[in-house]
């Protein structure tokens, strides 16, 4: 949880006409910034103690400020004083119930306390408040202890929640079918991971993969993953059993199977096995547009309303839609090995047209 910066106070005080005196309550309000950027230091490299003087000295500024408060709460509980910290919230809470980012602080330290029934009661005010989420409560070790209260039934068991769509067989030669995988619960930005031993296998190509981010209407971030294969002979495809992991939460998904039809002349085609690749990781920190080669592959990362025009014949794109309001959709093509040369097109023209050249990860000469 944030707070007000020095720069947002200058805005402010830009908005005030240069001849005008800068009103008491923006001065106040630029020392309680001050103050808090001081403090949120402290408590980021540690020192407790002089994070708490520091929120402290804050609220002296803004005394009605809930967000000073829990940050005071804060800092006292990472100095070891549990019983200070909750006073300060009960201060908060007592003044207004429906304090939401209160009364999350306060339901962690009551669930640590043991106090599960009144952890539950804040916890609730705090989710009814928009604060925080089901999964976001299931993954912070002290609000994970609630999991299984009779008052609880809101907390899933899991810290992710994994939902398995796959697209129902047989599948035929030549055809395609997909495995989507909706992984609800998703904290922070750390990077999404789905790994098996292998991933899946069966005589079938991986031709597509998409992989979109987003938040449903109670706030729960999710992503929305979808691997397309190609049916290349008879046989069945075995997807998993999988581990999806972000951060310290993982889930195991079940093995799931379909199975494969094709003539006797196909017969002779080797099963494969393969991992479940993301877009998010193929690229990377890659700027894009971009190319290089991997493998046995020349990746190209384009806008997603960009497309290759040369080698013609490009396979249709892998999407990786990062679900943030200020980055855009990202189209990652997978070219063959042999690709000379690349050229994309967007909206406004020629986008890319590089020369592909040397080994794993060397990106070509930019012509354009």
């Amino acid at each position: 949880m944030g707070w007000l910066t020095r720069a947002g106070v200058a805005v402010i005080v830009s908005g005030c006409g240069r001849s005008e005196p800068v009103p008491d309550e923006i001065v106040a309000l630029g020392a309680a910034v001050e103050a808090w950027e001081a403090g949120h230091a402290a408590l980021a490299t540690g020192d407790a103690s002089g994070a708490r003087e520091a929120f402290a000295r804050a609220r002296t500024h803004r005394p009605d400020d809930v967000l000073l408060a829990v940050w005071e709460a804060r800092a006292v509980e990472a100095g070891g004083d549990d019983a200070g910290a909750r006073a300060v919230l009960d201060g908060v809470l007592g003044a207004d119930p429906g304090q939401g980012h209160a009364a999350w602080a306060r339901a962690r330290l009551r669930a640590r306390a043991g106090d599960r029934d009144g952890a539950v009661v804040d916890l609730l005010a705090a989710l009814r408040a928009g604060v925080g989420t089901p999964h976001r409560a299931r993954r912070d070790p002290a609000l994970a202890t609630l999991v299984g209260h009779p008052s609880a039934p809101f907390l899933p068991a899991d810290p992710l929640t994994v939902t398995v769509d796959l697209a129902s067989g047989p599948w035929f030669l030549g055809s395609e079918g997909t495995l989507r995988l909706l992984v609800r619960g998703l904290v922070g930005e750390a990077p999404l991971v789905v790994e098996g031993d292998p991933g899946w296998r069966g005589p079938a190509s991986v031709v597509r993969v998409a992989s979109r981010r987003a938040a449903d209407a109670s706030g729960e971030r999710e992503a929305d993953l979808a691997w397309t294969w190609r049916v290349d002979g008879p046989g069945t495809l075995t997807i998993g059993p999988l581990r999806v992991t972000q951060g310290d939460a993982s889930v195991t998904v079940d093995a799931v199977s379909v199975s494969l039809v094709a003539p006797p002349s196909r017969a002779d085609v080797p099963s494969r096995a393969g991992a479940l690749p993301l877009p998010s990781a193929i690229l990377g920190d890659r700027p894009v547009p971009s190319v290089w080669r991997s493998d046995d592959v020349v990746w190209v990362a384009l806008p997603d309303d960009a497309r290759v025009t040369e080698p013609a014949g490009a396979p249709r794109p892998w999407r990786y839609d990062p679900g943030e309001r200020d980055l855009p959709g990202i189209a990652l093509v997978p070219l063959p090995r042999t690709t000379a040369r690349v050229v994309a097109r967007g909206e406004a023209g020629v986008l890319l047209d590089e020369v592909v050249s040397g080994g794993e990860g060397a990106t070509g000469e930019r012509r354009r």
